[in-house]
């Protein structure tokens, strides 16, 4: 089979769990005997020219790769000022030359950041079937996360989406992310050393606490602006794009059952199938663990309030403030404060050092307060045989149903108080963490890749077909 996926970008500028999935469900088909291409957002033209989109040939790593010039500008669910800008139509001709001399089977979009409208008339007109993996909630909500104020917004009319986004962020700069130049930098070892040199940090920090009380001074972030009409009229018309876009996908895998109830709650009746997620990291490498000395906990994710950091660090400022002092919280970003003594702050990690990264943790914690689509991170701990604390809204509970033993799922509404309460019943006593790593090793083993990656297949020659797609 030929198979088509395109995704908003490729490391180093684009990282996190859709940009691995897609790049290891790439190469786990290509392995198994497919022609696969990959097609992502490239370039921008100098402003002076016409700025006419076209795509261009080149590869990434074995993978054949195309790269379009001149797409919609990836904002990574940031505002900016010209709203235009991430409507664009496109040109669909110059789509639908793109498709008759690839020729593909099947096209999976893993992201609608970046892609025109015209993409999906060429795949329209050309009847060729579109696989869209549902990562997060990029066309239903301009913000990526459906949170506003901290709570979940289950608005469908998008007039609020310009205030709760804040103040614009800089097109120019969003447009140099996509430059050649740009990826040469990210990968750089002076940029690795000045980004996590930890004699850094404390001056970083204080940059970034300069900037950010500037801008709320200048009312740009941190509260609500009063918008014009027009602006909520481009968001208005923003959704009606994605809409569209949305009406031509063929089929919607949805990596968690929670991700399929968010994704019908606003668009109705959807043809598809849930299907939860893996990466060819996932193996079975569970072992029996010894919980001695410091409680090591581990969190694997941004540090953004959507992710549920502030909340973890309330809970345990408030461990620590108890007298419980003897424990470290392992980060793998740059923190904006380096004022809490358990903190240990790590660069990114590499895949190759996936197990040191579990081995140095008993607990993983992901507190997500936005509705997480699935949460990779878990079944990776899980697969270490490391127990993990959720929030009620992280899509990977579901691998706790029926295996409540492995781990904990605590309400999102109570999240700092009963994390607070969890975390000091495993300080006090430790054989808690050992019961939930011997449940952990005991739990049937069904992650195998390659017979995720063959799932994968057979929803396609589904939708290839178009025979066996029901309505969820």
């Amino acid at each position: 089979m030929r198979i088509l996926h395109y995704l908003h970008g490729l490391p180093p500028v684009r990282n996190g769990g859709l940009v691995k999935y897609a790049l290891d469900l790439a190469e786990g088909q290509r392995k198994a005997g497919n022609e696969v291409h990959l097609l992502v957002p490239g370039s921008f033209e100098s402003p002076w020219s016409n700025r006419k989109t076209r795509v261009a040939a080149g590869s990434w790593k074995n993978i054949r790769c195309h790269f379009i010039i001149n797409p919609l500008l990836v904002t990574e669910g940031m505002r900016i000022e010209r709203m235009d800008r991430l409507m664009e139509q496109g040109d669909t001709a110059v789509y639908i030359t793109f498709l008759k001399k690839l020729c593909p089977d099947v096209i999976h979009v893993h992201s609608l950041m970046g892609i025109h409208l015209a993409f999906f008339h060429a795949a329209e007109s050309l009847s060729v079937p579109v696989i869209f993996t549902t990562h997060d909630y990029y066309g239903l909500c301009p913000k990526v996360n459906l949170l506003r104020n901290g709570k979940i917004c289950d608005r469908k009319d998008w007039k609020l989406c310009a205030q709760c986004m804040g103040a614009p962020v800089s097109e120019k700069k969003q447009e140099r992310k996509h430059s050649p130049c740009y990826r040469r930098m990210k990968k750089s070892r002076f940029y690795q050393w000045l980004e996590y040199a930890p004699g850094l940090l404390p001056y970083k920090s204080w940059i970034r606490g300069q900037v950010k009380r500037r801008k709320v001074k200048s009312g740009g972030i941190e509260k609500e602006e009063t918008v014009d009409r027009d602006v909520l009229e481009s968001h208005d018309a923003l959704r009606v794009y994605y809409l569209e876009i949305f009406r031509k996908i063929t089929c919607f895998h949805f990596n968690s059952r929670q991700a399929y109830e968010v994704y019908h709650s606003f668009l109705g009746e959807i043809k598809g199938e849930v299907l939860p997620i893996t990466n060819k990291s996932v193996a079975d490498h569970r072992r029996i663990r010894t919980y001695t000395g410091k409680l090591k906990i581990g969190y694997l994710s941004q540090g953004k309030e959507f992710k549920g950091y502030p909340k973890l660090l309330e809970a345990l400022d408030a461990m620590y403030q108890t007298g419980r002092t003897e424990f470290e919280c392992h980060i793998y970003f740059n923190p904006q404060e380096r004022n809490h003594p358990y903190l240990r702050q790590h660069a990114p990690y590499r895949e190759k050092e996936l197990k040191g990264v579990f081995d140095n943790m008993d607990i993983l914690v992901a507190p997500g307060i936005w509705k997480e689509t699935f949460g990779m991170v878990v079944l990776e701990a899980l697969s270490y045989g490391v127990p993990v604390i959720l929030s009620s809204h992280v899509g990977a509970k579901e691998l706790l149903e029926g295996n409540p033993g492995m781990g904990v799922v605590l309400n999102v509404g109570k999240l700092k108080e009963q994390l607070q309460e969890m975390l000091e019943k495993l300080y006090d006593d430790r054989e808690i963490l050992a019961r939930m790593n011997e449940r952990i090793c005991r739990w049937k083993w069904d992650w195998n890749y390659d017979t995720h990656v063959r799932a994968v297949m057979h929803m396609y020659e589904k939708a290839v077909s178009r025979d066996g797609m029901d309505y969820l």
